[in-house]
């Protein structure tokens, strides 16, 4: 099994990357809990694998029913994931 947390603290090293940067979207409960080892924030999609009663115990910090919801949740975000300027 994958260690999603790592992966991510990967990914935000080779981009260079800051946790507030980024949303992190998945489909399974590991994907919330990998995501609030990081800081990262996370929308969790109930349509595909985990059911709501067992993603919803680790408070994923959006829920998106359709893909027009996570256009919807990042428009809205985008201004907190701005890269700060040095």
């Amino acid at each position: 099994m994958i260690d999603k947390d790592k992966v991510i603290k990967k990914f935000l090293k080779k981009y260079s990357l800051e946790n507030k940067e980024i949303i992190y979207v998945g489909d399974e409960a590991r994907d919330i809990v990998a995501c609030k080892k990081n800081q990262v924030l996370s929308i969790w999609v109930n349509w595909r694998y985990d059911i709501p009663e067992v993603a919803g115990k680790e408070n994923p910090d959006f829920i998106a029913g359709t893909p027009a919801d996570i256009l919807e949740i990042v428009k809205s975000e985008q201004p907190n994931l701005k890269r700060q300027e040095d």
